[in-house]
C-alpha cells in the first residue's frame, strides 16, 4: 500500500510463526506486508512473516530458525526474530552476523511466554513490533536500507489469465492450504487444513491480495539429521495469483546475495497492493487451480 519514502527506507523485520496446529490461530498475520509458507520437518509448514509498512501490537507464535528462511529474509536486508534455531540456522547466524533477535537469549520484555492464549509451550511465544524494534535500536542494528522489494501497481489491475477463484495447495494429505477469492475485496481468504484461518489479534478473516507459488527443491540435510535444505539458487516455475486470476511464472536467483525474481513472458512481475504471500512448494505438492 502507499507508504512515505522516508518509512520505505526503514529495514523490515521477519518473524518465524509456528504453524503447527497447536499454534494456531497465529497472531499478527494481517498486519504483515508478506507472508512466506516453507515446509519443515514431518510434513508442517512455518511462516516467516515480514513487517515493512505495517506493525502489530501482537505477533506470534514465535518459533525456531531454519537456513532457508533465513536465506529469504536476507533478500530484504531484514532483521530476523525467531525462538531457537536448528543446529544448522544457529551456525549460519553466528557464522555471518546476521543481525537476529533470538527468543532463547532475550530477556521476556521482548519475547515472552504468554499463557492466556490456552497453548501451551513452544507454541506460545509471543511479541509485538515495538518490542522487536527496541531491542534492534538497543543492539545498535541499522535501522534504513537500500534494498528495493517488489514492483506494484498503483492499483489493482487484471493479470488477463485465467480464472483463480480457488487455489489450492496441498503439500501433505494433512497438511493443505486452500485459499478462496472473494469478489467484494478482490482479496482471498485463507483456509488450513479445512478451517479458515483468522488473525488471532481480531478473529476476522485474513485479507490476501498476491500469491506466489514458487517451486523449489527439497531435500534431507547431508550434514545435520532431521532438517531439511532447500534449492534456492538457480532457476524455476511458479503461479502468480491476483484478483481472481492466475499467471504461470518463472523464478531466478543467481547467488546467494541476490533477490528471487519472478517473471511472465520474459519481464519482471508487478504486484496488486496489499498483502502477499509465497508458497515455497516442492514438485510433489500438489497445486490445483480453478
Amino acid at each position: 500500500m502507499p507508504i512515505t519514502a522516508e518509512d520505505n527506507n526503514k529495514r523490515p523485520i521477519t518473524v518465524m510463526l509456528d504453524n503447527h496446529p497447536d499454534a494456531r490461530m497465529q497472531a499478527g498475520l494481517r498486519d504483515a506486508d508478506m507472508v512466506f509458507e516453507m515446509v519443515v520437518e514431518g510434513t508442517y509448514t512455518r511462516y516467516m512473516a515480514l513487517f515493512h509498512s505495517n506493525h502489530s501490537d501482537n505477533i506470534g507464535p514465535i518459533r525456531s530458525a531454519r537456513k532457508y528462511f533465513v536465506d529469504r529474509m536476507l533478500e530484504y536486508d531484514a532483521i530476523y526474530t525467531h525462538f531457537g534455531s536448528s543446529s544448522e540456522a544457529e551456525a549460519y547466524i553466528a557464522q555471518n552476523g546476521y543481525e537476529d533477535i533470538d527468543g532463547m537469549i532475550v530477556g521476556s520484555n521482548t519475547i515472552w511466554r504468554d499463557n492466556s492464549t490456552g497453548k501451551i509451550a513452544p507454541h506460545n511465544a509471543y511479541s509485538n513490533y515495538d518490542s522487536l524494534k527496541n531491542y534492534a535500536d538497543a543492539a545498535g542494528y541499522p535501522e534504513d536500507t537500500d534494498v528495493q522489494g517488489f514492483a506494484f501497481n498503483q492499483k489493482v489491475e487484471v493479470l488477463n489469465g485465467e480464472k483463480a477463484d480457488t487455489v489450492s495447495v496441498s503439500y501433505f494429505s494433512d497438511n493443505n492450504s486452500k485459499f478462496d477469492f472473494q469478489e467484494d475485496t478482490q482479496t482471498y481468504t485463507y483456509i488450513k487444513d479445512g478451517m479458515e484461518q483468522v488473525d488471532e489479534n481480531d478473529q476476522l478473516p485474513l485479507k490476501i491480495r498476491n500469491i506466489i507459488i514458487q517451486t523449489v527443491n527439497y531435500y534431507p540435510n547431508p550434514n545435520f539429521d532431521g532438517i531439511l535444505s532447500q534449492d534456492n539458487i538457480g532457476e524455476g516455475e511458479g503461479y502468480l495469483i491476483s484478483n481472481g486470476e492466475y499467471l504461470p511464472i518463472t523464478w531466478q536467483k543467481i547467488d546467494k546475495s541476490s533477490q528471487t525474481l519472478y517473471f511472465y513472458n520474459g519481464e519482471k512481475i508487478k504486484l496488486n497492493p496489499g498483502q502477499t504471500w509465497v508458497l515455497l512448494a516442492s514438485a510433489n505438492t500438489v497445486v490445483t487451480i480453478e
